[in-house]
Formats: C-alpha cells, sequence, structure tokens
C-alpha cells in the first residue's frame, strides 16, 4: 500500500524542482487535511479552515504556473505603464459631477520585470494568458477568482466579516487547480519534447 507521501510526490512528478515539489506537495496534503477537519467544526471556525484549503489551492497554482512559464523561457514580463518626470499643464477644479482633474506631461514607459524570484499572481496570470499562451480568457477568469479569495487572506482589505467560505467554493477552486495543473504538466512536456 502506497504512503500518503507517495500519493501526494505523485501529483507533481512532472515538478523537476524537488524544494518547489516537497512544498507543492505539503501544501496540497494541508489543504486535504483542513478540508476533511472542517467537517468537524461549526462556522466560523470551519470558514476559517476552508478558507485556509483554498489559499493552499491557490499558492500550489500560482507555484505551478510560475515554474512553468520559466522553464518556457520566460524571465522577464513587460509590467503597467509608469511615469517619471511629469509636470502638471493644467488642472481642472472637482464640481460635484466631476473629480478633480490634472493634465500632466511625462515620460511614460513598460519597465520589464524580473519574474526568476517573484511575481505578483495578478500579473503571472495575464502573462500566463497574454504572452506564455498557456491558456486563454475563460481560464484566465477563473483564476482570477481564485486569485481574489486567496487575497483575502490580508485582513485589513477585508469590508466586512469573512466568514462565507462554503465546500461549494473550495470544490470550484480545487476543480480549477486540476485544470491549471492538468494544462502545466503538458506544457512542461512540451518544453522537454523540444
Amino acid at each position: 500500500m502506497k504512503s500518503h507521501e507517495d500519493i501526494f510526490e505523485k501529483a507533481f512528478s512532472y515538478i523537476s524542482d524537488r524544494v518547489l515539489r516537497k512544498h507543492m506537495c505539503d501544501a496540497l496534503r494541508g489543504a486535504s487535511e483542513l478540508a476533511t477537519i472542517s467537517t468537524k467544526y461549526p462556522q466560523p471556525l470551519k470558514s476559517v479552515l476552508l478558507k485556509t484549503s483554498i489559499i493552499y489551492l491557490g499558492s500550489i497554482i500560482e507555484a505551478a504556473l510560475h515554474f512553468c512559464v520559466l522553464k518556457m523561457g520566460f524571465k522577464d514580463y513587460g509590467a503597467e505603464w509608469s511615469y517619471k518626470d511629469c509636470k502638471v499643464i493644467y488642472e481642472i477644479t472637482e464640481t460635484a459631477s466631476q473629480p478633480f482633474i490634472q493634465v500632466v506631461a511625462g515620460k511614460r514607459f513598460k519597465k520589464k520585470e524580473k519574474i526568476d524570484s517573484f511575481i505578483d499572481f495578478a500579473i503571472l496570470n495575464r502573462l500566463c494568458r497574454d504572452e506564455a499562451k498557456i491558456y486563454d480568457g475563460s481560464l484566465y477568469e477563473e483564476i482570477d477568482k481564485v486569485r481574489r479569495l486567496r487575497n483575502k487572506i490580508h485582513l485589513m482589505k477585508l469590508s466586512n466579516l469573512d466568514r462565507k467560505y462554503t465546500v461549494q467554493q473550495l470544490n470550484s477552486v480545487g476543480n480549477i487547480a486540476v485544470k491549471v495543473l492538468e494544462i502545466v504538466e503538458n506544457k512542461l512536456k512540451e518544453c522537454e519534447a523540444k
């Protein structure tokens, strides 16, 4: 009989980075255990456990995509527009129907962001859709939902009580994770075949 360790290792056998694979196995094991024990607790603790499972699954998705784009040869990503040396040319004062506006002149540029050690999940998602062409817009939207759920880890930004995590949400995130991991595995096989 195979141990749980073997089962989790097999799930990420296509991840050649041993340390990353171990972290992903641990995260999947943690998500699985938390989901299982969440059934034994009432709200709000049940929601906290489900939320933590969703956070782990989101982190697995992010890690798999990051690893994939690096293996595909991507080293940087053209970030959002940045502005430098801006000078105010004209100001329009605020009215009831219009906000305060400034017309400015300056230098507009896109600085390439290195992605070898860290990349924001939202930027990574756009990179995977727009430049790496790993997936299309529909999966992009699904992954962005996961990113937004996962970002609720930042307690200071929550506007209301965050006790609404459900088994259905966890199952949805799990299904998205399965889709992403299958795509990543196939993409990595393509990279190896080249």
